[in-house]
């Protein structure tokens, strides 16, 4: 039987780590400089790009408790 790595640090991880570092560092400025209100906007652009981030984390989420 060979000997598998199931988790290695590599690039990809360092740019998860990034990524995540800059959402954060956005979402404290935007609470900032407008508080904990998080309403979205009455254009159909604004909705339809929160929806896709909120449907965004929700795969991420499952991605995180399946893979683990």
């Amino acid at each position: 039987m060979t000997d598998r790595v199931f988790f290695k640090l590599d690039y990809t991880s360092w740019l998860n780590m990034a990524f995540g570092a800059l959402s954060l560092g956005c979402l404290a400025w935007k609470i900032a400089r407008s508080g904990w209100s998080f309403a979205i906007g009455a254009g159909v652009v604004e909705k339809g790009l929160f929806f896709l981030a909120l449907a965004s984390y929700a795969w991420l989420a499952v991605g995180v408790f399946v893979g683990a």
